[in-house]
This record gives C-alpha cells, sequence and structure tokens, in this order.
C-alpha cells in the first residue's frame, strides 16, 4: 500500500522530488557505473540542484496564488454585499432626512421607498453574509433556511413601505408611512441581529 507524500521518510521525499523536477541523481550514479565512468559529476549535481531549486519556487509559487484567486473572489463578493447594504441605509437614512421635515424634495419618498423595495430582490443572494467584516458579533441566523426567512420578511416589509409611500404622497399620513418605515428596519436588525445595529 502506497503511502501518502506527507508520510514518506525523507528519503523518499527527497527521490520523489528529485524525480518530478526531472533530476535523478540515483539514476545517473547507477548508469554510471554500469558504464564503469566515475560518479555523478559536479555538473550533474548543479544542475540537478538548479532544477530542484526551480521545480520548488514553481510549486511554491502555484500554491501562493491559488489562495489569492480565491481572496480576490471572496473580497469581491465582500465588497459588492457592503455595497448592497449602504444602498438601503443611503435609502433609508434620505427617507427620515424627507419625512423628518417636509418640504421641497418630500414626493422622493417614494421614489426611494421603491429603490428599497428594488434592491430587497438582491438579499436573495447573500448568504452566507460578510461574516469577515463585523468583528467578534454574530449573525442572528444559523444556516440558509433561517436567512431565507428573515430576508422574505424584510423583503414583504419593503414592499408594505412602498405602498405606505404611495398613500403618505396622496394624504400625507406621516404616521402609518413611518410605522412602515420602522416594521422595516426590524427586519433588518432581526437579520443583522448583534453584528451591527443597522439601520
Amino acid at each position: 500500500m502506497e503511502r501518502s507524500l506527507f508520510r514518506k521518510g525523507g528519503y523518499e521525499r527527497l527521490r520523489l522530488f528529485e524525480t518530478l523536477a526531472g533530476c535523478d541523481l540515483q539514476g545517473w550514479n547507477r548508469r554510471r557505473r554500469r558504464r564503469g565512468s566515475d560518479d555523478v559529476t559536479t555538473t550533474d549535481k548543479e544542475n540537478c540542484e538548479m532544477k530542484k531549486g526551480i521545480f520548488v519556487v514553481l510549486v511554491l509559487l502555484a500554491v501562493g496564488t491559488i489562495p489569492e484567486v480565491g481572496g480576490a473572489a471572496t473580497q469581491r463578493e465582500r465588497d459588492y454585499l457592503r455595497l448592497v447594504m449602504d444602498i438601503f441605509r443611503s435609502h433609508v437614512e434620505a427617507i427620515e432626512l424627507l419625512t423628518g421635515d417636509p418640504g421641497k424634495y418630500s414626493d422622493n419618498v417614494v421614489r426611494h421607498a421603491s429603490a428599497i423595495a428594488n434592491t430587497a430582490g438582491l438579499l436573495d443572494h447573500a448568504f452566507p453574509g460578510d461574516r469577515n467584516t463585523e468583528g467578534n458579533s454574530h449573525w442572528s441566523w444559523q444556516n440558509e433556511a433561517e436567512f431565507d426567512k428573515l430576508a422574505s420578511t424584510v423583503q414583504v416589509a419593503t414592499k408594505e413601505l412602498a405602498i405606505a409611500a404611495q398613500h403618505w404622497l396622496k394624504d400625507q399620513n406621516r404616521a402609518r408611512f413611518m410605522a412602515a418605515l420602522e416594521k422595516m428596519k426590524e427586519g433588518c436588525r432581526a437579520c443583522h441581529g448583534t453584528a451591527r445595529n443597522w439601520p
């Protein structure tokens, strides 16, 4: 039964690396002895050492670049999730600003509420979330089923917010609209849990 590379002894590992690097000093020694020539020359040894060195460097480069590629993809995913959450946060802040003291731009509450409802569809792809950027805090969900339930609650709340914004535009019923906004924010907090005091 063949032993794994990591369980092989030092000599066996050396022979394996020599073979993989195309550098077989033992084989050269045997062939030269059969032909009656001297042992391996210094040039052969230097060539072999150089080949082994190049082989080791190539292996290290290959191993070193694989995690970087995965890390870059993961970092891009984290950046994207942060961007989506920032979109939510920006629209919520705009709504709070516009409803705090109704004025010239108050009608834009409808647009911001619609944008939140449209952005909520992106939550379906957010599992498992950006667990690495929240320090030592924990998400309130443990698996994808729990996440989907919480995300669905937020999505329903964002649709209700968009409807309440339409009513607010017609009858200026700020209390109804603010209740819908608070319900959506509760859904956000339920998903984020202790990870972030948001929004």
